[in-house]
């Protein structure tokens, strides 16, 4: 091909309908002014993912990122620590270029090859996607197609690709069985860099699945997106101006990824034993605060009573707080004539994810004494302003005995 650029230039696949990659993710070369027709017969096409956001700056493909997902450099981060062997936030986490954590994570990647391209960079819908209604305006795409409408097209050729997500959270294989990828790519660790690619792939229209990450904390996932090959460059150097880029030594694509974070979550067990019970008071009721912070943000913050007819152990279940706050439960009433057996009205613990148990456990003995709680009532604090106007937890009395859900174990 005539007019190739020097060696190690690079351009990202960005080409006047993917001028918005990452934000919707666009594609389509439309026609080049300048530059010969697409070989359509190669089958050696590249495309180089990468999260290192230099990279991605100096071959233009970045695009608007930054306002459609301001965060995009701290989940690239975060995501470079995780395939580190660490977690987002651990300090302790391993080394980049440790022999043992190269390679050890990956971010997969799937593509899908949805529609060929012609020599003049129109589409044809291949024809297990020529059947979906919202596909047909592809093949008609040129310059002027909206990124909306990519967004939408990627949108749809992922659900026919890889399913829809169900209410639960589980992927729905599509309808017409799972397909697949006409081409893969690992994301790994490679000399601090966090890079991967898809060789040996055909020229057409491509579906760009990425599959979610989990860490200890968030899940990641990935919007869906198209991508083109060849793509183009604009203002190349040489007498014949722009050209087609088919990811080959000379001209790499480079392409980043479009993560959205959401955190995991998991379970607080509070445990509460006592060792003795004094029935002339005919009950002894226990009132905890439940604070959990993640990020310096106060996730979760509730109360939490337990009450018992007998000595013995009882256990509240504090469901779906964010995996990885961190909890501060305290014993805020502890009955009437009770004390902490260990003299400590103050746990602290940390959320696991799904799978994982978090649990506090407080145990009181009966001290013989009357504290001047009643235990006849439910006790039941609120937050009001204190004397300079600060929020403080401030005590009622309520009749009745609804407190809560709770297990009864070790009576």
């Amino acid at each position: 091909m005539k007019g190739r650029r020097k060696k190690g230039r690079s351009v990202c696949a960005l080409s006047a309908g993917l001028a918005a990659l990452l934000c919707v993710l666009t594609a389509g070369p439309g026609p080049a002014y300048g530059a010969a027709g697409i070989d359509t017969a190669r089958t050696d096409c590249r495309i180089d993912f990468t999260l290192d956001v230099d990279t991605l700056k100096q071959s233009g493909g970045t695009g608007n990122l930054e306002s459609m997902v301001p965060e995009y450099n701290q989940y690239y981060g975060e995501l470079v620590e995780f395939l580190e062997g660490g977690e987002p936030g651990d300090t302790d986490a391993a080394e980049p270029g440790a022999e043992a954590d190269q390679g050890r994570r990956a971010i997969r990647v799937n593509l899908y090859r949805i529609a060929d391209v012609d020599a003049g960079g129109q589409y044809r819908l291949l024809p297990d996607y020529a059947v979906s209604g919202v596909l047909q305006g592809l093949e008609k795409a040129d310059d002027s197609t909206t990124a909306g409408m990519w967004s939408e097209w990627a949108a749809e050729a992922a659900r026919m690709a890889v399913g829809s997500e169900g209410e639960d959270g589980s992927l729905q294989p599509p309808a017409a069985g799972e397909r697949q990828p006409d081409g893969t790519a690992e994301i790994t660790l490679q000399d601090g860099a966090a890079a991967g690619a898809a060789e040996n792939l055909s020229v057409g229209l491509y579906l760009v699945s990425v599959e979610p990450v989990d860490t200890g904390d968030y899940r990641y996932r990935f919007i869906p997106y198209l991508v083109s090959l060849p793509n183009r460059s604009y203002s190349a150097e040489g007498e014949e101006g722009d050209q087609w880029i088919y990811g080959d030594e000379e001209n790499r694509i480079y392409v980043g990824l479009k993560p959205e974070r959401e955190d995991r979550y998991g379970d607080l067990i509070l445990e509460k034993k006592i060792t003795a019970y004094n029935e002339t008071f005919q009950g002894a009721s226990f009132v905890f605060e439940v604070k959990a912070v993640k990020d310096d943000r106060v996730v979760y913050n509730d109360l939490v009573s337990l009450c018992f007819d007998s000595y013995g152990t009882q256990t509240a279940i504090i469901e779906k707080i964010p995996a990885g706050a961190e909890v501060t439960v305290t014993e805020i009433y502890s009955g009437s004539g009770y004390t902490p057996a260990d003299g400590s009205y103050v746990k602290n613990t940390i959320i696991t994810a799904e799978g994982g148990t978090a649990k506090v456990s407080f145990e009181n003995q009966y001290d013989g004494t009357c504290n001047g709680g009643n235990p006849g009532v439910v006790n039941h604090f609120v937050y009001g302003k204190d004397e300079t106007g600060g929020e403080e937890l401030q005590w009622e009395k309520r009749e009745g005995a609804s407190h809560g859900t709770v297990d009864n174990a070790g009576k």
